[in-house]
């Protein structure tokens, strides 16, 4: 027994958990590299009388089966398509049906060094652990350090990003949160590829009592992690907290800021009473209220007003203009064009709120957007429209699908079916279908054509590529879902599938068997290049047909992340229980050649696998034709050693936590760092990030001298969670060609610029930078 923060008496508590049979549908989101933005994902999780736990996506294909041994602790169910796909947790069992010892973890065929810990024999964490956070996947790779007592977090834990500790706080006895916490968000992650690179990094900052926030809690963001954290937004918790109730009410001004997506800045400004919303509130992009509407009136197109008496705190009155999930800074959301819309019931009071007759629908993922890919800009938009009826909010009869044609200003026909109402109410698709697929965009017109029954896929579906502006069509992929009551939507035989970032410059599919859902056997991966006409195998290998999980076993030929034209990279290695083993080779495929780029060993941990050790050399992540930067240098048990070779580079050594960083002097190769357009920048790393002075060279290809163009300082003495600026700087624009060179020319005082800060602009012709504007920041 243990007092808690109120003087009273409590217990820890203790799990009661028993097994039941389930099925639940988890919205998640995915990831699209090539537009830098969001799509949502729905994935089926069923929980079997066989305690088994299936990961499927609504397509039919199982992606995961995970057996439960200990039925009596709630399991972990993983979050995330990158969690489905890559992790996997490795230990032992002891009689009891109870994890006990040493558990470690491996991502992606690779052991996370000193990931883990330690279970008692009644299957309770125990002691020290190094651990993944909730929502972690490739774009978002935190963790959080502490101990466990029974199972309970307690004491200090601290998140981990970057090397760095950005975040925790304290638990106390009960594994309740304590005092002051800096918390992460959900959406915390980076993105960084080629020429393209965004972080959407949110902390929320205040004190908790018991698990409960109370008092002022402070929103901070930071676009880039080098950046300081800034304060935009937050409000506050009522103190007043009963015990056991853990309610959260909310009061006074309130700001929250949503960056679900690539340069999607979306705040909500107004004011809560007892934990609801009321009066006027705002939705402001990029920080600035939309545009205004109605000049007469103070009205403009975002936001609008939620009632102000007691009987209707939190419900939304009058007219409101609300925001798309998919809106973002490229969603032109500044051009009032009616695009949809229809009519809700309002005859009588049990049907407000219900769909009725025509409507116009837009699609999950409406968005227009523009991006760069190797100095060529592109335009992908996805403005796919549904068009039919509802009858008291279900949708019935005949809907069609319709594409903008944004070029010639029209809307395209590009598919539809029919809808019926079950005895049960629900609305589901029946009969044929013709649809765009989650990929379908400007760059990637992908649509599938099959029969849907009680809801379900259900016999032949065909995967094609259109080309709507062109009326040509071509068949990619496709397979056979089963026909049989109680297995409805599930793949067998046979099949095509399409790679989750397929697109125009990016076409893989992959070809090979399933078993009720399952992959099994031979799998081939092959690359259709449109420009040289051909479709080719780039690689492939066989699933583990033995076992319930899917594993990869034997030999395998892997693509890289982002695999397209001009980054046709290979990994060749052998699997074994999913894990990699022995010698992998990297090779590119450029002008029709193959060439070997890279290799390294993978040694074997207590005979597991997985484990980098010796000599590797490998690609950077923004390797391709025009940025052809390998890696040289050792590992020792899975980590970095030694220097690694290259025009850049430096030592690592580790923080008494495990992780590896960077130590001494080091050449950092830019994001952007090109062939034609290479930047580096030299300086000294510290225990805790860059220290002292840092400079920029630059030079337009490998055979000329680098020059100096800019750099700074860095505090040496100031201990923060990112690397702080101080004094004079000369900073690079981001969007910096070999043309146009923009250089800025200024200020920090502790990582925030002040004063004013010269504009500077070079050109091609050009030798001397000349001023052309003045930027002023406030002291």
């Amino acid at each position: 027994m243990f007092k808690n923060n109120n003087g009273q008496y409590k217990k820890p508590k203790i799990e009661n958990f028993q097994w039941q049979e389930a099925t639940q549908i988890n919205e998640e989101v995915t990831w699209d590299p090539f537009i830098s933005k969001f799509f949502k994902f729905k994935i089926k999780i069923t929980f079997t009388k066989d305690k088994e736990i299936i990961y499927s996506s609504l397509d039919g294909s199982i992606l995961r089966i995970d057996s439960i041994l200990d039925i009596f602790k709630k399991p972990d169910v993983l979050r995330n398509l990158d969690q489905i796909e890559n992790l996997q947790w490795q230990g032992k069992y002891g009689d009891n049906k109870k994890k006990i010892g040493l558990w470690y973890l491996v991502w992606n065929g690779e052991i996370l060094k000193d990931v883990g810990g330690s279970y008692q024999k009644d299957g309770l964490k125990q002691g020290l652990w190094k651990q993944l956070i909730k929502n972690y996947w490739k774009r978002a790779k935190l963790y959080e350090i502490g101990e466990y007592f029974n199972d309970h977090k307690r004491g200090k834990w601290k998140y981990i990003y970057e090397d760095k500790e950005i975040g925790g706080g304290l638990y106390n006895e009960f594994g309740e949160k304590t005092g002051k916490w800096i918390d992460i968000s959900r959406n915390f992650w980076e993105y960084k590829q080629q020429l393209l690179k965004s972080e959407s990094q949110i902390l929320f900052i205040g004190n908790q009592i018991n698990g409960c926030k109370v008092g002022r809690w402070d929103i901070n963001w930071r676009e880039q992690k080098d950046s300081q954290f800034i304060k935009i937004g937050g409000g506050s918790y009522d103190n007043n907290l009963k015990e056991k109730k853990k309610q959260k009410l909310v009061n006074g001004l309130n700001q929250v800021m949503d960056f679900g997506s690539f340069k999607s800045q979306v705040t909500y400004s107004g004011k809560y009473v007892n934990g609801k919303k009321i009066n006027r509130w705002n939705i402001l992009v990029q920080g600035k209220l939309m545009q205004q509407i109605n000049k007469s009136k103070p009205y403009f197109s975002g936001g609008g007003q939620y009632g102000n008496k007691e009987n209707n705190y939190g419900i939304k009155q009058g007219k409101w203009i609300e925001l798309d999930d998919g809106l973002y800074k490229d969603s032109n959301v500044n051009q009032d064009i009616q695009i949809g819309g229809g009519f809700y019931d309002e005859q009588s009071s049990d049907k407000k709120g219900i769909k009725i007759g025509s409507w116009i629908e837009i699609s999950d993922g409406f968005y227009e957007y523009n991006f760069w890919i190797d100095n060529l800009l592109f335009t992908s938009f996805r403005q796919v429209t549904y068009q039919g009826e509802y009858q008291n909010g279900k949708k019935v009869g005949r809907w069609d699908i319709y594409f903008k044609d944004l070029c010639m200003d029209n809307n395209i026909y590009i598919g539809g079916g029919s809808f019926e109402i079950q005895s049960i109410g629900d609305s589901i698709k029946r009969g044929k279908w013709q649809e765009p697929d989650d990929k379908f965009r400007s760059q990637s017109q992908i649509i599938q054509i099959g029969e849907y029954k009680d809801g379900q896929k259900v016999g032949l579906w065909q995967i094609y590529q259109e080309n709507i502006f062109q009326q040509k069509r071509k068949q990619i992929g496709g397979g056979i879902y089963i026909d049989k009551q109680g297995c409805q939507g599930i793949k067998i035989g046979l099949w095509i599938d399409l790679s989750r970032d397929f697109w125009k410059y990016g076409q893989i599919t992959f070809q090979g068997v399933y078993r009720n859902g399952k992959k099994v056997g031979k799998w081939d991966q092959n690359f259709i290049d449109d420009f040289n006409m051909q479709n080719y195998q780039i690689g492939g290998g066989s699933y583990d047909n033995q076992q319930d999980n899917i594993e990869k076993n034997g030999n395998w030929i892997v693509f890289c992340d982002y695999f397209q034209m001009r980054r046709q990279i290979t990994y060749k290695g052998e699997y074994a229980n999913g894990k990699k083993v022995g010698r992998w080779v990297m090779h590119w495929k450029w002008n029709g050649k193959l060439k070997k780029i890279g290799e390294g060993l993978y040694d074997t941990l207590q005979g597991e696998g997985g484990v980098k050790v010796g000599k590797w050399t490998f690609v950077d992540d923004k390797f391709n034709s025009g940025c052809q930067v390998t890696h040289r240098g050792r590992y020792q048990n899975g980590k970095k050693r030694r220097k690694v070779e290259l025009i850049g580079g430096g030592f690592y050594d580790y923080k008494k936590e495990g992780d590896e960083i960077k130590i001494g002097k080091w050449i950092d190769l830019s994001d952007t760092f090109r062939v034609d357009n290479q930047i580096i920048y030299c300086g000294d790393y510290g225990e805790s990030g860059k220290v002292g002075r840092w400079d920029i060279f630059w030079r337009m290809k490998r055979n000329l001298q680098f020059q100096f163009i800019g750099g700074g300082s860095y505090d040496s003495k100031q201990q923060a969670e990112a690397d702080v600026k101080i004094g004079k700087w000369i900073e690079l624009s981001e969007d910096l060609k070999n043309y146009n060179w923009i250089i800025y020319e200024g200020v920090y005082r502790n990582g925030y610029k002040i004063g004013k800060w010269n504009i500077k602009r070079r050109q091609y012709n050009e030798t001397e930078f000349k001023n052309i504007g003045v930027q002023t920041y406030d002291n």
